[in-house]
Parts: C-alpha cells; structure tokens; sequence
C-alpha cells in the first residue's frame, strides 16, 4: 500500500514539473518574440506618434506665425493716425493763445481779428493780413486721409475756417451749426455734413494750415487718418490708431 501512494506521489510531481516546464518553454518563446521585435512597448510606439506629430506641425506652425507677421504688417501699413496742437503751430497774426482744463494738452488758439475773410474765391491766393497757424505733419505711406478739426464757437453764425493742404486749394472746414462754447469735430466742407474731406497724400512731410475765415473761431487740435469710420471722442485719443 505503501508503494502504490510513492508512485501516486511521484507521478504527481513529475506532471507539476511538466506544466512549469511547459510555462517556461511558453515565456521563453514569448520573450524571444518580443526581442525579435526590438523590444517596443505599447508606450514606445505613443512616443514615437507623439514626436512624429510635433515634427510634422512644426511647418504649419512657422507657416502661421510668418503669415501672422505678414497681416500684421499690412494691417500697420495701412492703419495710422497722428495729429498736432493748435498751439504748437507757427502763427501768423493776432492769434491767441488760451488755456483751458478742458482743450487737448491744456491750450487752444482763438482768431481774433474782427474781420471775416468769407470771399475768397482764387487759389491759394489770401488777403496779406489773414490770421493763420501753419504745421508740418508727416505720413509713412501714400493713401487717403481724412483730417479732423477740434474747434469751438461763441456763437452759431461764425463756424468755420479755411483748411489747406500743401499748394492744394484751401477747404471751407465747417460752416454748419454748431453748438456755442462746446469743442467738436468737424471733418466736413462747406456747411454739408455728409461731405466730408478727404485728402490724397503722398508720404513724407505736409504743410497743413488752418486760415480765419470768421471771427472768434477756436481751434484745439488737429488729426489726420486713415480711418474713415472713427469719429473722435473728446480730445480724440480714440482715433489715434496706430498709438
């Protein structure tokens, strides 16, 4: 009885080394497998994705900041504004100058002949004695530009002055109601609203000159820009674009 539970026994363990045997020679195959693959992991083969797609999205990235660069620099180009103080001009006449808390930079000019100058018909022809403030204003590049006025009135009547450009001939700025003892924008000609001014400049430096054509008109500031659709707001920082 004896020897029959050692043989029982013996070939008991002689199939348990077998199955380990077995399980060996299976992990053995599986690991020689996978060496015959170099070895790569799932994780190896995501990192390897991961680098591709950076490598392939570095073309598009540079082709997008270059083309940001590119519709920044039309954007700027064709955008810009500057402007002066009356004040800073050269004046030829009996101009006044004022303060005030309430003009840009705190001064403005008055023309302060008694004397309208509302005849004049030649170009760029005026009276030897016409009050007038001259500026020298520069745009980078050529195109239109459309010029704002900051003025002030003591009455309703006496609205206006002359805006010249250049050689070019002089512009009625104006002359439509304007509400007493408050600084607006005009932007038009000759009293109609919806007509207003436009200049064609060339780039480089410009003669701007502001002349009287009625009395006790004031004058804060003057802009030039590219913007056709901006319309200044009090001292007119708003209209300054490209600042």
């Amino acid at each position: 009885m004896s020897n029959h539970n050692s043989s029982d026994r013996k070939y008991r363990l002689f199939r348990r080394n077998l199955k380990l045997e077995e399980l060996q020679e299976k992990y053995r195959k599986k690991y020689s497998e996978a060496s015959s693959h170099k070895g790569y992991s799932v994780k190896d083969y995501l990192w390897l994705l991961v680098i591709l797609l950076i490598l392939i999205s570095i073309p598009f990235t540079l082709w997008q900041i270059q083309g940001r660069k590119t519709l920044n620099t039309v954007a700027q180009k064709l955008s810009f504004s500057t402007y002066v103080e009356a004040e800073q001009g050269a004046l030829l006449g009996n101009i006044l100058i004022s303060e005030s808390i309430l003009a840009s930079a705190g001064k403005y000019i008055q023309f302060s002949s008694k004397e309208n100058i509302i005849d004049v018909t030649s170009c760029p022809a005026f009276p030897a004695n016409t009050e007038k403030v001259t500026f020298r204003m520069q745009v980078p590049f050529g195109g239109d530009y459309y010029p704002w006025i900051r003025l002030m009135t003591a009455d309703s009547e006496n609205n206006s002055l002359y805006l010249q450009v250049d050689n070019i001939c002089q512009e009625i700025a104006g002359d439509a109601f304007l509400p007493r003892n408050s600084w607006m924008w005009v932007n038009y000609r000759r009293g109609n609203t919806s007509n207003i001014i436009k200049l064609n400049l060339n780039s480089g430096l410009h003669t701007i000159t502001l002349y009287q054509r009625e009395q006790g008109v004031k004058a804060d500031k003057i802009i030039l820009t590219t913007d056709v659709l901006c319309k200044p707001v009090l001292t007119g920082d708003n209209c300054l674009i490209n600042k």
